[in-house]
């Protein structure tokens, strides 16, 4: 008989001795290990995102500072400071 998309039925129906209770221990502790390093990563993008910004940012303040003929603010900071 097949299935509701014409295809053929499988049946997937297994005994319960196939997987032992170990097993899905050592499956659940490593989809917890690549969740965590998922997470670890989502907060790095996050992080390099930001810094993104802010350089595309710091970026465009210098770009609008030599049109105008002003200094840009990291360089009165630096003339400040005595660089």
């Amino acid at each position: 008989m097949s299935g509701p998309n014409g295809e053929p039925a499988v049946n997937v129906e297994r005994e319960e001795d196939d997987v032992s209770a170990e097993e899905y221990d050592a499956l659940n502790l490593m989809l917890d290990q690549i969740s965590s390093c998922l997470d670890n990563l989502e907060e790095k993008n996050d992080v390099l995102n930001a810094k993104f910004q802010e350089l595309l940012e710091s970026n465009r303040q210098a770009r609008v500072c030599r049109g105008t003929g002003e200094l840009e603010p990291q360089a009165e900071e630096r003339r400040l400071d005595g660089w």
